[in-house]
């Protein structure tokens, strides 16, 4: 809402919401449902096949495309299931299984990736903030140092060097919390 302040994210929020919006991790866990998926139907026997067909069927003359004038003509219909032996459909389960701990091992990976460039670019900001602040809090004493060099210039205690060099710390301090700025807002 505009006008209220921004309330800054702990390290806890920002891991929890980027692992709920990390694309990588919702692939990751696609990922997962579809090697779950393709276990569940690894080590089965397959499907029976029917099979139907005709066989001498003439292309031309008296009898062309006719399916019962010709004595040759065979029709045929039948069901197959193959069977493959035990051993290879345990192979095939047990890589099944594989390929679901491989995903959810990836995942795991992956959210650690997250949850480190999270807490890296945390860390990152609280110190830009922390740096911010600090040089923030010098400004007013380096204000008042070239005051009191200006007050000595004019009372002719101090040499205009002087006067100069604390107005440059001053400009110097004013890059730095540009800086700082800067690299808080990226």
């Amino acid at each position: 809402a505009a006008g209220t302040p921004e309330v800054p994210l702990t390290l806890d929020e920002a891991v929890a919401a980027a692992l709920i919006a990390a694309p990588q991790l919702q692939a990751q866990r696609a990922s997962i449902e579809g090697a779950q998926a393709t276990a569940m139907a690894a080590g089965r026997l397959p499907d029976p096949q029917l099979l139907g067909g005709v066989d001498n069927l003439p292309a031309n003359g008296v009898d062309a495309w006719s399916v019962g004038r010709d004595f040759m003509t065979m029709r045929r219909i039948g069901l197959m299931q193959s069977f493959p032996n035990r051993p290879k459909r345990s192979a095939e389960r047990n890589s099944a299984q594989a390929m679901v701990s491989l995903a959810q091992a990836q995942a795991v990976q992956s959210q650690l990736e997250v949850t480190q460039a999270v807490a890296q670019a945390w860390i990152a900001r609280h110190a830009a903030e922390l740096a911010l602040k600090t040089l923030q809090a010098l400004r007013p004493a380096r204000t008042l140092q070239v005051e009191l060099a200006q007050a000595a210039l004019a009372s002719g205690g101090s040499s205009v060097s002087d006067s100069l060099s604390a107005q440059a710390a001053v400009a110097d301090l004013d890059d730095r919390i540009l800086d700082a700025q800067r690299e808080l807002r990226n």
